[in-house]
């Protein structure tokens, strides 16, 4: 499918409790994103409507447990579409995961088997939701602990082969890269070098915590450095339409968020302005 170019800039994921200081700043956030599982509520529904028609926004879902072998779940898959329908939107997205298994919700992101049949599976569903909902649909990459049994395939090889053969975009979370980068020991860039960066159209970007020698994505922490890096040379090197700043909890005064959202800006505007130059080359 073709990715749409449309820049969204810089923004956050909307929680009620952020509605005073969207009022009290307006112009600090780009765009909104909606995790849609919550707007599965009419309360909650009404207000992403409300702000969708002052704030552009993008649906994020949590369940669509895309890499579980038995087919989309037809009652949540009825749903996204109605959220869609709803707020629109230039794509949606969900995660590269597991989270249900024989109608059994697990309650967390599990990771895919790096295998070929994962490839077959993902890819037979994003083709589906693309035709179904006609919009692009993005994959996001999940922290994980360890790699399942039988892997004949790196994470960023699994990832690479869905995008080709299903056609859908990548949501790139560079604060999941670099967890699991530590995690695992690889280096963060033969993953960044290993999928096809042209596919990707947004960011997430959030905080880790080292908690017992295994580091943690959070969604509760200040960005790291590393992170940063990350995010700048990804913006070099794709045409990244939109960066979302994820933080969930252990919410800071909003002047500091705002202060992250104006650093990912100035990176992604340093980026847009060279787009004409030759791509920076990933380091070696």
């Amino acid at each position: 499918m073709i990715l749409p170019t449309e820049r969204l800039g810089v923004g956050l994921g909307y929680r009620p409790e952020l509605a005073a200081d969207l009022d009290r700043y307006p112009g600090e956030v780009d765009f909104l994103e909606f995790t849609g599982d919550h707007c599965f509520s009419p309360s909650l529904m009404a207000q992403a409507q409300a702000w969708s028609r002052r704030i552009p926004g993008v649906c994020h879902f949590l369940s669509l447990s895309i890499g579980t072998a038995e087919p989309l779940d037809p009652e949540y898959t009825e749903k996204v579409g109605e959220v869609l329908r709803q707020l629109g939107g230039p794509w949606f997205s969900d995660h590269l995961a597991v989270t249900r298994v024989q109608g059994v919700d697990l309650g967390h992101l599990s990771p895919v088997a790096f295998t070929e049949e994962t490839v077959e599976i993902v890819s037979r569903k994003a083709i589906y939701l693309q035709e179904r909902f006609g919009m692009p649909f993005l994959l996001e990459n999940i922290t994980s602990h360890f790699t399942l049994p039988g892997a004949s395939l790196t994470e960023w090889d699994l990832l690479t082969k869905i995008v080709e053969r299903s056609g859908c975009g990548i949501l790139l979370d560079v604060n999941n890269v670099y967890v699991n980068a530590s995690n695992a020991g690889f280096d963060p860039y033969d993953f960044l070098r290993g999928i096809p960066l042209d596919r990707v159209l947004q960011i997430h970007l959030g905080g880790a915590v080292m908690r017992d020698g295994v580091m943690i994505d959070s969604h509760g922490h200040p960005v790291p450095e590393p992170v940063f890096d990350l995010l700048e040379f990804v913006c070099d090197n794709s045409p990244v339409s939109a960066i979302l700043l994820e933080r969930d909890r252990n919410m800071p005064a909003f002047e500091e968020l705002a202060g992250d959202m104006r650093r990912a800006r100035s990176i992604l505007d340093g980026a847009r302005t060279a787009e004409s130059a030759p791509a920076k080359a990933l380091p070696a």
